[in-house]
């Protein structure tokens, strides 16, 4: 009788324990999953509620295990109430530009999208922009330059050969930065190395840089396609702690966050971003006017 009984109670604690573990694994992971709530207008450029908007929604999410998708139509405005890991949501209408955003639980407080990485709150505007509003012929490059060594670097030289751009990097060194060629990019930093800022070289008068403030919901490069006709200045300083901030919200760096320039050399206008990259790295992208017809639009279609 009593071998009986303490199998029994050994048994018993034994699944017990089994129970106890699953819970609190249950608990662990669920710390992983977020809430994700949010809503806001759909809108055109203007401000006018946009009917007809497809939004597809993907959630994916610890405790269940699962990977669900659904889409709905959405008329002006739209609400979201889910719970999970991470959370995508595209929104897409035909002849606009989709607009897709990620939300992950170990980041919050922002939204990455294809027009680079927002802070946000519950209320998120989406603005829908049209494609092909406006006319005007860019050049695109990419082009990432090295200031891991600084004060020595590298610039980008903005560059006219025929009809085209051409985009050569050369070695700079910021103690003899007067000897540039007029019409270069380069980074500098302040001695705290809290500030950095994009210059560009040897381009007077009305040549030079304007910066691009994003607004939320706004894809800054898609609705920034009429660039000043003056105002253009020599230096913009941006905060290197706040993109640092941002990059180092999450174990893996957060690509694309980037800031958002025009630039005027001679008679062509252009727009771009740089983003600060691992190992003294920035990254540019640039789009620059073939023709001088264009006036000052930089569509970006």
């Amino acid at each position: 009788m009593s071998f009986k009984l303490a199998i029994v109670l050994v048994v018993a604690c034994t699944l017990a324990a089994c129970d106890g573990v699953a819970r609190i694994s249950d608990l662990a992971t669920a710390s992983e999953n977020a809430d994700f709530v949010f809503r806001g207008n759909v809108t055109d450029e203007q401000g006018r509620p946009m009917k007809g908007v497809l939004l597809t929604q993907k959630l994916r999410s610890i405790v269940r295990n699962t990977n669900e998708q659904r889409l709905r139509r959405v008329d002006g405005k739209y609400e979201v109430k889910e719970r999970g890991r991470e959370l995508r949501l595209t929104f897409s209408r035909e002849g606009f530009h989709d607009l897709n955003c990620v939300f992950r639980s170990d980041l919050p407080g922002f939204v990455k999208t294809n027009y680079g990485v927002w802070e946000i709150q519950h209320e998120f505007p989406i603005v829908m922009v049209q494609r092909n509003r406006r006319a005007s012929t860019l050049e695109y490059a990419r082009i990432n330059i090295d200031c891991s060594d600084y004060p020595r670097t590298q610039a980008v030289v903005l560059q006219r050969l025929a009809d085209k751009y051409v985009f050569p990097v050369i070695d700079a060194d910021v103690a003899k930065i007067n000897s540039l060629p007029p019409g270069c990019l380069y980074v500098t930093f302040d001695e705290a190395l809290e500030n950095l800022s994009l210059n560009v070289s040897g381009m007077g008068g009305e040549n030079g840089l304007v910066r691009i403030v994003p607004k939320l919901g706004y894809p800054p490069l898609q609705v920034s396609d009429v660039a000043p006709e003056g105002h253009y200045l020599q230096r913009l300083t941006f905060d290197q702690k706040r993109l640092g901030r941002l990059r180092d919200a999450e174990a893996i760096a957060i690509p694309d966050v980037a800031e958002y320039f025009f630039f005027r050399a001679g008679k062509h206008y252009g727009k771009g971003t740089f983003a600060w990259g691992e190992g003294g790295q920035v990254e540019f992208q640039l789009w620059i006017q073939t023709v001088s017809n264009d006036r000052n639009v930089c569509s970006h279609n």
